[in-house]
């Protein structure tokens, strides 16, 4: 199979969204319903909102004018008018918009923070974070409350950092880890989680592996998995065998860890991270694929670490978000892939 990507393009209507005059340093994701529909969740440590594209325009909506969280995390929904956005304000917050307007679900769980949030549908939703304890945790909507799940006994829930959660449907869905194991703050166990409708198992994964970060792929047997290597290189993990199977599709000690990761065609993927040191300029994106090899370019000499991908509704537009880093606004970017 052939598969690439090039032309990414940063869009400057973007760059020049602000909040109350302050540049946009934070973006929690982006997702999309049509070419003139796309939702970024932004935030300036101080203030976050949400930022839509009508087809002309960037334009901003409150998610709580009168206690706005000050980052945001991550976004997903089913159309404009069933959205969820995970943010943050000395705790955890999650907002919902429907008919038109947010609100703070008064339901959502008691957490430190949240993370990552999917749904197979509107009534069944997947949110990872960190709970009241400190503990890594996941719950799940299934049509009413947020139930926080049983997780397997065998991880210390207290030392994970918690990662993506993504699924292909409600009985398979999967979430990315990270244990923290001496508590030195640094990484030193990948973790990765798999819910087959019922139960969440603890799927073993290659031992050099000190964090997983993002999963995607076409089917249960044909998975990738991004995370970091003990000695500091990105990682792509092409899961297969009914996630028996980990082989490193992709080792890049020039990249400090991949982050997020979407796969369009079996046995393709296309992945982003950065390149040390941490600077403008330091994004890349990574393709693989079976005809094209490996292959690993710079976004541009402005964008920094990737938050997530999406593919526009056209089959071939991918979209790209970035958070800043010193002098630099967050950035939307569009690229072809085909």
């Amino acid at each position: 199979m052939s598969f690439s990507c090039s032309g990414w393009t940063r869009d400057p209507l973007f760059d020049a969204v602000k909040i109350d005059g302050l540049d946009i340093e934070l973006v929690g994701g982006v997702i999309g319903f049509a070419a003139g529909d796309v939702w970024v969740p932004i935030a300036t440590y101080n203030k976050g909102r949400v930022a839509h594209w009508d087809g002309t325009n960037w334009n901003q909506e409150d998610l709580d004018p009168l206690n706005p969280p000050t980052e945001v995390d991550a976004i997903w929904g089913t159309s404009a008018n069933d959205l969820w956005v995970a943010a943050r304000n000395f705790s955890g917050y999650l907002y919902h918009r429907a008919n038109g307007a947010w609100t703070a679900d008064p339901n959502a769980p008691p957490a430190k923070k949240f993370f990552s949030i999917w749904g197979s549908d509107s009534n069944n939703l997947f949110l990872t974070g960190t709970d009241s304890s400190w503990s890594g945790n996941v719950w799940r909507k299934s049509g009413g409350s947020w139930v926080a799940q049983s997780l397997p006994g065998s991880v210390d829930w207290t030392k994970a950092s918690m990662g993506q959660v993504w699924g292909l449907d409600s009985s398979h869905v999967y979430v990315t880890a990270a244990l923290d194991l001496d508590s030195d703050g640094n990484d030193d166990q990948g973790v990765f989680l798999f819910f087959d409708g019922s139960t969440w198992t603890n799927i073993l994964v290659p031992v050099d592996v000190v964090e997983l970060s993002s999963v995607h792929g076409t089917s249960s047997d044909d998975l990738y998995v991004s995370g970091t290597l003990n000695d500091g290189s990105g990682v792509l993990y092409h899961v297969t065998d009914g996630l028996m199977t980990w082989s490193e599709a992709v080792v890049n000690p020039g990249i400090a860890g991949y982050g997020p990761v979407w796969s369009k065609y079996a046995g393709t993927v296309l992945a982003s991270g950065y390149q040390p040191p941490a600077i403008a300029g330091s994004l890349r994106v990574t393709t693989d694929a079976p005809m094209n090899g490996t292959d690993t370019e710079s976004v541009d000499d402005k964008a920094y670490n990737p938050v997530g991908f999406w593919p526009g509704v056209d089959g071939v537009t991918v979209h790209l978000v970035h958070i800043a880093t010193a002098g630099v606004v967050a950035g939307f970017y569009s690229g072809i892939c085909n």
